[in-house]
């Protein structure tokens, strides 16, 4: 399972995919075209992506024309509920 928001202000592609509820690979698109931030993790034999929750934030209000998602703890709260909740198979 993933680490809580408190301990670890960056979500897992997947992650933020599962809050999207779109695939991974349309998240690494979002990254490629539409300027998602993110940071680059280099790893042993590839490099991973994790997204800053608030910059994630930030970009989904810039998206939503700041109607939406005003509050950062609301964001927060409502990203831990969709999206670091694990799947049960």
């Amino acid at each position: 399972m993933a680490s809580s928001i408190r301990s670890s202000p960056n979500a897992f592609v997947a992650e933020v995919a599962r809050y999207l509820a779109v695939e991974p690979e349309d998240v690494q698109r979002m990254i490629r075209s539409d300027k998602l931030p993110h940071l680059k993790i280099p790893k042993a034999t590839r490099v991973v992506h994790r997204i800053p929750l608030r910059d994630l934030h930030a970009w989904l209000r810039l998206r939503s024309g700041g109607t939406a998602l005003e509050s950062y703890a609301e964001f927060l709260t409502d990203f831990d509920q969709g999206a670091r909740t694990p799947i049960l198979p």
